[in-house]
């Protein structure tokens, strides 16, 4: 019976991989999302001097690996598998460490809790560009530090050189992302200074200067990536990190409370008390019953650990005590960088919480050690986790954004245009997208919002966008989606003129022009 976690878990995923075709299928009726391979795409055929801008945050390993990938003859299905293979490669690796450093069914338990997320945060990493590339960084400088602290005295001077080198110039495709400071890089270098100065041998300062020289490289190497994709015309609308003011920091908590709960559909904030809402009750109640257990067993820890010896150290160098001080940092920085700056927050605000779910699963062990009845509570906690991800699951389909078209209407639209011969057109930033996905790029919908104060006047969406998107072709039709649930297109701009044709699908009006309308758009 102490294996019933992992075997519902293990149901849980294969669920998961059942519906797996579905669940990409809504993750890119999302723009957020679908934006990753639209502009991936989109780069193979720009011509020079355009100018792109891919959002509020430097995701530039995907875009390259989507841009080098499009080649190939599968390339969409490996698009919608790629972020899975290396998630499921980054559990993999922590499974290994937590095995070696706890034992066996305690790893077992930390992969079954990681495996079972909610909506939330399958669809986080699921897609390209929402953060979970960043978290599979922190999950390797996690595993490589609880493998090197009992070895780094015995590994010769220039292996470790040679190790931090290429460890650093791997984690560099993840610093444009800030968040993997947070969550990667700063754990990574405080653990390493703790488990030295903690350690009984003065030897271990060899840990701290790798960990240094492995954040110099990476740091050097992500400036050097974001000036190359700077110089080639790529860039961010990123907004500047600030402190939460004062008056905010209560928000600021619930919403990390609300949170970290998406991340395995227990958002159960105002739902009503019902069969589903007690199930969502309970899905939530569990993750944040994780984090507080995880951080009053850390606190328990630190405040019955051995008072460190002057000139010497305390503990032993082992992948416990360094595995353990990396997570439990991750877990704090992540949770303070959400609570009191602005790393996070908005819609989806899940994504910003990844490393710390992972965080807290990691840490699970510590808890399996205070005995049999904390060992039988979390066998019983994961199992109930398991069996309610699995009923979110199979009780509806995953829709990642309410204001975004439904399959149908993808559908319903590629052959409204296929008929009708439309390969370019324009639509708000929610409806763009994800319809020149569902196209397979056969039909080309760029995003444009209404930028005049009290008037319909159409402009270049600013945050994400292709500048050759909105140069004028001579002698094409082009057509306008208005959407009326959504605030950038509410209605067309009578400068427009008339148009040929209209049509209706669904919730969707499109009108259709004898020429390209970005010959009309006001400049951005």
């Amino acid at each position: 019976m102490w294996w019933l976690p992992i075997a519902l878990a293990g149901v849980y995923g294969l669920i998961v991989l059942g519906r797996f075709r579905g669940l990409t299928a809504y993750v890119y009726t999302n723009s957020d999302f679908a934006m990753a391979p639209v502009i991936g795409h989109a780069l193979g055929s720009t011509p020079p001097g355009t100018h792109v801008m891919i959002g509020d945050y430097g995701w530039y390993e995907p875009l390259v690996f989507i841009r080098f990938t499009d080649w190939l003859p599968f390339h969409r299905q490996l698009w919608d598998v790629a972020p899975l293979l290396f998630d499921v490669g980054a559990l993999a690796l922590l499974v290994w460490s937590v095995r070696r450093a706890f034992g066996v069914w305690s790893a077992a338990l930390v992969g079954a809790a990681v495996v079972c997320l909610g909506e939330g945060g399958l669809i986080a990493f699921v897609a390209f560009n929402s953060h979970g590339a960043t978290a599979v960084h922190a999950v390797v400088l996690g595993v490589v530090l609880a493998w090197l602290a009992p070895r780094e005295r015995v590994i010769p001077w220039p292996w470790l050189a040679i190790g931090s080198l290429g460890l650093g110039l791997l984690s560099g495709a993840a610093v444009p992302d800030h968040l993997f400071l947070v969550w990667g890089l700063a754990p990574f270098v405080l653990a390493a200074i703790l488990v030295a100065w903690r350690a009984t041998t003065p030897a271990t300062l060899r840990l701290v200067a790798f960990a240094l020289a492995t954040t110099a490289v990476a740091l050097l190497a992500g400036g050097a990536f974001t000036a190359v994709m700077h110089h080639n015309g790529v860039g961010t609308a990123a907004v500047p990190l600030t402190f939460a003011a004062s008056s905010a920091l209560p928000g600021q908590f619930v919403e990390m409370l609300e949170d970290l709960t998406q991340l395995v559909s227990g958002d159960f904030f105002g739902l009503p008390i019902d069969f589903v809402g007690v199930a969502t009750f309970a899905s939530g109640a569990l993750v944040l019953g994780a984090v507080a257990m995880v951080l009053i067993e850390l606190r328990r820890r630190v405040r019955l650990a051995a008072a460190r010896a002057p000139g010497r150290g305390s503990e032993t160098v082992t992948p416990r005590f360094a595995h353990t001080s990396f997570w439990s940092i991750c877990l704090v920085v992540s949770l303070g960088a959400f609570t009191f700056g602005s790393f996070g927050g908005g819609a989806g605000g899940a994504r910003y919480l990844l490393a710390a779910y992972i965080a807290v699963a990691a840490l699970l062990p510590l808890l399996v050690e205070r005995g049999f009845g904390f060992r039988l509570s979390l066998a019983a906690a994961v199992s109930l986790l398991a069996l309610l991800s699995t009923y979110q699951l199979v009780r509806g389909p995953v829709n990642p954004q309410v204001r975004s078209p439904s399959t149908g209407e993808e559908n319903a639209f590629a052959r409204f245009a296929a008929s009708h011969d439309l390969k370019y057109g324009y639509a708000g930033y929610w409806d763009s997208l994800p319809f020149t996905w569902a196209s397979d790029f056969r039909v080309n919908v760029f995003p444009v919002f209404q930028c005049a104060q009290g008037s319909l006047t159409l402009c270049p969406f600013p945050t994400v966008t292709v500048s050759s998107w909105y140069s004028p072709r001579p002698h094409t039709r082009t057509f306008l989606i208005v959407d009326p649930t959504e605030p950038f297109v509410s209605a067309p701009d009578p400068a427009l003129g008339k148009p040929t044709s209209t049509a209706v699908i669904g919730h969707l009006q499109i009108y259709v022009y004898p020429y390209d309308i970005a010959s009309r758009l006001r400049a951005g």
